[in-house]
Order: C-alpha cells, then structure tokens, then sequence
C-alpha cells in the first residue's frame, strides 16, 4: 500500500502527495505509480460523498481527483487498454493531459490482434483529440519489434463511428530496415477501432 506524505490546502484546493506503490481507482480508471500529486476541490469533493452518502452508497477509499501528476512506472488501466508511462498529467475535469514516454496496450478488435503503440510524448487536447509525437505502432509486444511503423507525429480524433487520423513522416521498417516511406497518410478508423 502506498502512504500519504502530505496533504494541505490551498485556497478550495486540497493537494495531496501519495508514495510508495500507490494504486487508486477513479470513475472506471485504476491508476498505478510509484508517486502521485493529486489535486481536487474540497467544496466539490464533499458534495460526492454526501451525494453518494444520501444514495446510500458507500463513499470511494481512495482519494478523488480532478488532476492528478504521477511518476514511476505508471500505469492506467481503462476498459481496453493500458497505458503505461515514466511521467503522467491529466486534469479529468477537462480531459486533457500530457504523458512522457508512453506505451499503450490494446487490441484491434477487427483483426483480433494486440496493438502496442509507442511514444515519446503524446498530449491529449480534450475528449476527442490526441496528438503523438515520436511514435512506433507494431502488433509486435516485444521491445525491439520485428516490424514496425514509426511517425514522427499523429493527429487523432475519435468519432462516434471510430476516428480519423493524420499521420506525418511514415516509415515502416523490418528489423531495424526502412523498406517504405510516406511524408503524409491521411485515414478514417472505424468503429471496431479501439482506440
């Protein structure tokens, strides 16, 4: 179990550090690292338990909230897909964030196999947009793949039917071989896409 370190208040906002192997689970996420700050208004954080409380549910163990900054072997698991990274931001309230050094975890559901997709950085702009910068897509789980895809940046923007995206400075390579080259792909992903 993980320990709090500190936790104060600035203003309505109450920041805590949490270290040591800290695990939480939040609104369908669990979220793993070896240190988080969180960050969350009191004001707000008091009517969801009392909400929960008045529906007779019992209130969350761990802490909520709003923002949160972890580092250390990261690790969120959502529905399909993990990701996991060396440093990770996001505000839930806006659904933005920033992860360093990423892999992501899921499956392509129409070809029933696993999709690893790496990057150096990769920001997410709100509900819908992401972009990655420094990117490697493979079906290969190893962590030098026999053939890859690299992209020096994606653009995502999921839809209700899937998703489109543009991808700039495409190369594919086989054991560490560049055999293919596109400076811009342009796709719809549909809606078996889990991404």
């Amino acid at each position: 179990g993980y320990q709090t370190i500190e936790s104060w208040m600035e203003g309505d906002v109450r920041i805590t550090v949490l270290l040591g192997n800290v695990g939480l689970r939040q609104e369908g996420l669990l979220l793993r690292a070896d240190s988080i700050v969180g960050w969350n208004d009191e004001a707000a954080s008091k009517a969801r338990e009392e909400a929960a409380r008045q529906a007779g549910e019992k209130p969350a163990g761990d802490p909520i909230f709003d923002e949160f900054y972890a580092e250390g072997f990261v690790r969120l698991v959502r529905e399909f897909e993990v990701v996991e990274a060396d440093q990770m931001y996001f505000d839930l309230r806006s659904n933005t964030g920033l992860v360093m050094e990423t892999t992501i975890r899921t499956i392509d559901v129409k070809n029933k196999l696993p999709l690893v997709v790496r990057a150096r950085e990769l920001r997410q702009l709100d509900q819908r947009r992401f972009i990655a910068e420094g990117a490697q897509i493979t079906t290969c789980e190893f962590g030098e793949p026999h053939l890859q895809v690299l992209v020096g940046k994606i653009e995502f923007e999921r839809e209700k039917s899937g998703g489109k995206a543009a991808l700039k400075d495409v190369r594919a390579e086989t054991a560490s071989i560049p055999f293919f080259y596109l400076p811009f792909y342009w796709t719809r992903i549909g809606q078996s896409y889990p991404l």
